[in-house]
C-alpha cells in the first residue's frame, strides 16, 4: 500500500528486479486471472443462492476492482520476497491503520456484498453516481498499476528500506511522489459510489484518511533521512498526490 521504498534506475539490481517481476507477471497473470474470475463467480453464485438476489450493478463493478487490484498486486508481492531489508519503521499504529484498511476496504463491503449484517445501511443511489464511480475506478486502476510498474520490487506495505536503496524519480514518480496513495484515495472513492452501502462507503475514506495521514509524516521523514539533499531536491520539483505546478503549495 505504500511506495515509501524508491529505486535507482540507474542501478543494475532494481533493474533486473523490475524485469524478472515483469516476467513474473507475464508467466502468472493468466493463471491469476482464471483463479480470480473463478473465485468471483463463486462468491457470486453462492451470493444468488443464499440471498436470493444478485449484486447490484455498483457491487459488481466493486468486486471486478477487487479482482484486478489483487491481480496487479500479485506478482510484486511475490518478487519482493527476495528483498533484503535494511531497515523497518513498522510500528504497531502501522500494524492497527492496516488492519482499518482491511476491515473498511475489504471485509466491511464484502459483508455488504454477500451477507445481510449491514441491509438496515443499503443505499439506492442514482444511476449517474454509479457512472462516477466506474470511471474514478478505472483512474485507481490504472493509477494502481503504473505505481507498481515504476517501482517495482521496491514496493513494500510497510515502511521499510531495503539493500541497494536508490531513489525512483521516473515514470509516474517524476510528477508525483506517492501515486500508490494517489490510487487508493480514487479506490475509496470509488468504493463508496458503487458499494451501495452506507457502512463501508462511510468507512473506506475515514480508514484512509487515518491510514495516509498517520503514515505520510513518518514516511517521508525516513526519505529524506535516506535520501538527504537529493530527497530535498526531489520534494521542491513533484506534489504529494498529484503532479505539482509552478508556484503550488507542497
Amino acid at each position: 500500500m505504500t511506495d515509501a521504498s524508491h529505486s535507482n534506475p540507474v542501478s543494475g539490481a532494481p533493474e533486473r528486479g523490475v524485469a524478472s517481476a515483469r516476467r513474473a507477471t507475464t508467466g502468472t497473470s493468466w493463471r491469476a486471472w482464471a483463479i480470480y474470475a473463478g473465485v468471483l463467480a463463486t462468491f457470486v453464485a453462492s451470493l444468488v443462492w443464499w440471498r436470493q438476489r444478485a449484486p447490484t450493478t455498483g457491487q459488481t463493478l466493486w468486486l471486478v476492482g477487487l479482482m484486478m487490484q489483487t491481480i496487479i498486486r500479485a506478482p510484486w508481492v511475490r518478487a519482493t520476497r527476495q528483498n533484503h531489508i535494511v531497515a523497518s519503521r513498522r510500528t504497531t499504529r502501522d500494524t492497527l491503520l492496516l488492519g482499518a484498511m482491511f476491515l473498511a476496504t475489504l471485509l466491511l463491503p464484502l459483508l455488504a456484498v454477500g451477507t445481510p449484517l449491514l441491509d438496515a445501511a443499503e443505499l439506492r443511489p442514482p444511476a449517474i453516481v454509479t457512472a462516477c464511480g466506474t470511471i474514478v475506478l478505472a483512474a485507481c486502476l490504472w493509477l494502481f498499476w503504473r505505481s507498481h510498474r515504476d517501482l517495482g520490487r521496491n514496493w513494500s506495505p510497510t515502511l521499510e528500506v531495503r539493500d541497494a536503496h536508490g531513489l525512483v524519480s521516473t515514470g509516474i514518480y517524476s510528477s508525483m511522489r506517492h501515486p500508490m496513495y494517489a490510487s487508493i484515495w480514487l479506490g475509496v472513492v470509488a468504493q463508496a459510489c458503487l458499494i451501495d452501502n452506507l457502512v463501508p462507503a462511510a468507512a473506506g475514506p475515514v480508514a484512509m484518511a487515518m491510514m495516509y495521514f498517520g503514515r505520510i509524516a513518518a514516511e517521508e521523514r525516513m526519505l529524506a533521512e535516506r535520501f538527504g539533499d537529493e530527497w530535498e531536491a526531489y520534494v521542491s520539483r513533484t506534489g504529494r498526490l498529484w503532479p505539482r505546478r509552478a508556484g503550488a503549495v507542497r
